[in-house]
């Protein structure tokens, strides 16, 4: 049946120990299926050979913030510098951008070719994104693009005339040449993987299915004259960005990088009052607010989202164009938040922080004006961070990043009056957080032999029902009893708690009303995104049509490398999430691992599965693959 010559990489010894053999092809099939042998191509065997030689230091290294980062330690000789320097002298056989590139797409190969471009993130930034077809790898250097390299302007601008030139491509249409679509000489090749160019896809399609092809020949032709939008039947106008990764991966900032690129897609200046604050503006100005109610540090991550939100970007089709192109501009927008890590709030593992808000308080102290001064003693704030039990049990006060509170609070006050919280409100909201930590220190004392109260010598109670606007007695009759209905003459019978009771229904209003005020928040941030009010009359016009983009954020669980995955889809929103277990895990870790099981299996159905779909429709031989998963613990 035939034979094949292949050549053996022997796993000990240097990289010039191998051998030539022949085999039958039916045998070679069979080590191939079996995993006994892996095929390579070039750049694999090259990597692959170098690493045996070198012999090669395993251990992995965990970033510290408070190393210093520079690479001009001197120590040329060492292996880890050996280990780096093989691939950057073969600059010719760098892997490719694009992963389906390579000869044989295995763990093996993908892990060295991420490995290769992370290491070499010192030359060039852009080598921390990688594609594998429409999915952006991205592998986080834990480095602020200072120069603006690779998240400015200009780079924005370069993927944007990118995009047009091959949206306009794919139909047939050649840009006037007006200096809108145009290249320069200078980026005749293709540009390299960007959080950029996987948000400019999103609109592109999304803008294909709002411009039906002949609406896009009628802006070729007749850019000064309106374009008549007619509705058009056909695939789904709506498309979603799903972000998803481990903690510290990067999924905050990207998320900003996607929305500021989408709000940049439909910036019209022309449209704009000095007055009066975008719609684009405002969408991104709620950042702040989100991040310092809803992000912590992690042991990982000093600005990790603790909850999943799905941002929506709703955006009107112009009848103007830019340059060449159809263009449409943000109505508005929405956010749905999912799954606050609430637990949090009574309990950090050491080493992390609870909710930012509550060490952003602080910064009021150094506040000099008359209304901070004032709420800083109706606040009780005179006391330290570490007399406060809801923020000292885990002895972590501070941020790992360089960021100061004293700035991320600054930014919270300016974003909050962007959303049109006046003064008294913000500290109506302040006054609410501080009271959640004095509800931390509250003790109780007994009464009899079950029957416990609050003990009133407590300072911290007075700061408590004052800021809530409660009575003590009342808070008393909440935390230490509860009441039951009997009977068809519904009679109420009070019931006593134990001590341990009640200091776990502390823990529970303490979640409820941080919970509730999270949401209200939420509620206000949607209120002036919308676009209901200012920036509407501009937007909608006769004729024009609607769509949206969604972003879905979300951690996974921990993994071997710590990257994202965006993905590009015409799908409604889904995610890759892991199953996470701790030590101790309560019911709403429970909740998290059910809703992350549940959406990994509509990954898997919407992208794994439709993928083996097409292959049959189109005649491809494939083996079939099996994606295990819990769904019978789910049902």
């Amino acid at each position: 049946d035939g034979s094949c010559n292949f050549t053996l990489l022997g796993l000990e010894g240097s990289g010039e120990n191998r051998s030539e053999h022949q085999l039958s092809n039916s045998a070679f099939q069979h080590l191939v299926e079996s995993g006994d042998i892996v095929l390579a191509n070039a750049w694999e065997e090259f990597d692959f050979t170098n690493r045996l030689a070198l012999g090669g230091n395993e251990e992995e290294e965990s970033y510290n913030y408070d190393e210093d980062e520079s690479d001009d330690d001197g120590d040329e000789d060492s292996a880890d510098s050996r280990q780096m320097s093989h691939l950057i002298d073969r600059p010719d056989e760098a892997p490719p951008h694009n992963l389906i590139d390579l000869t044989h797409l295995h763990e093996p190969s993908v892990v060295h070719a991420l490995r290769h471009r992370y290491e070499n993130t010192h030359t060039d930034m852009r080598n921390i994104y990688t594609d594998t077809g429409p999915i952006l790898l991205a592998v986080n250097p834990f480095k602020h693009d200072e120069s603006g390299a690779l998240y400015g302007d200009d780079t924005l601008s370069r993927y944007r005339i990118e995009g047009e030139r091959n949206w306009l491509k794919e139909r047939g249409d050649k840009a006037s040449n007006n200096g809108e679509v145009e290249r320069t000489d200078d980026e005749e090749a293709t540009l390299p993987p960007h959080v950029y160019a996987v948000a400019d896809r999103t609109f592109r399609t999304m803008m294909t299915r709002l411009h039906p092809m002949n609406d896009v020949s009628d802006a070729v032709a007749k850019k000064s004259s309106q374009v008549g939008l007619e509705k058009t039947s056909g695939p789904k106008i709506n498309q979603s960005v799903l972000v998803s990764g481990e903690s510290g991966a990067g999924k905050t900032v990207t998320t900003k990088l996607l929305m500021a690129y989408l709000s940049k897609l439909s910036e019209n200046s022309e449209s704009e009052s000095s007055e009066t604050m975008s719609i684009e503006k405002r969408v991104l100005e709620s950042n702040p607010i989100m991040e310092s109610f809803g992000n912590a540090r992690t042991i990982r991550n000093d600005n990790s989202s603790r909850f999943g939100k799905y941002i929506e970007m709703k955006f009107v089709s112009s009848n103007h164009t830019k340059g060449c192109v159809p263009s449409a501009n943000l109505a508005g927008a929405s956010i749905e938040t999912y799954l606050l890590e609430k637990v949090r709030l009574v309990h950090q593992a050491p080493g992390e922080r609870n909710f930012h808000i509550f060490y952003e308080l602080f910064s009021l102290l150094d506040d000099e004006s008359d209304e901070a001064q004032s709420s800083i003693d109706r606040m009780g704030l005179s006391y330290e961070m570490e007399d406060f039990h809801l923020i000292n049990n885990s002895d972590t006060y501070d941020r790992r990043d360089g960021v100061l509170d004293t700035e991320t609070f600054a930014d919270l006050k300016q974003a909050m009056s962007v959303m049109g919280f006046d003064s008294s409100e913000q500290y109506s909201i302040f006054e609410i957080v501080c009271a959640l930590l004095h509800a931390s220190n509250l003790t109780f004392e007994k009464v009899g032999a079950v029957e416990c109260k609050l003990q009133a010598l407590n300072n911290h109670l007075d700061y408590v029902t004052d800021l809530l606007g409660i009575s003590r007695d009342g808070l008393n009759d909440a935390l230490c009893y509860y009441e039951i209905t009997v009977g068809g003459k519904k009679e109420t019978h009070k019931r006593v708690l134990s001590m341990e009771q009640c200091q776990k229904g502390t823990e529970a209003l303490i979640k409820a009303a941080y919970g509730a005020l999270f949401q209200y928040l939420v509620k206000r941030i949607n209120a002036s995104i919308a676009g209901d009010g200012v920036g509407a009359p501009r937007s909608r016009t006769r004729g024009s049509k609607e769509a949206s983009i969604g972003i879905l954020v979300r951690s996974s669980g921990p993994s071997s490398l710590s990257l994202f995955i965006l993905l590009f889809l015409h799908a409604p929103p889904q995610d890759i999430f892991g199953f996470e277990s701790f030590e101790v895990n309560s019911f709403e870790q429970l909740c998290i691992n059910y809703c992350n099981e549940a959406l990994q299996q509509q990954f898997n159905r919407f992208v794994l599965r439709n993928e083996q779909e097409e292959y049959d429709r189109e005649g491809i031989t494939w083996t079939f693959i099996d994606f295990p998963g819990r769904q019978g613990a789910e049902s």
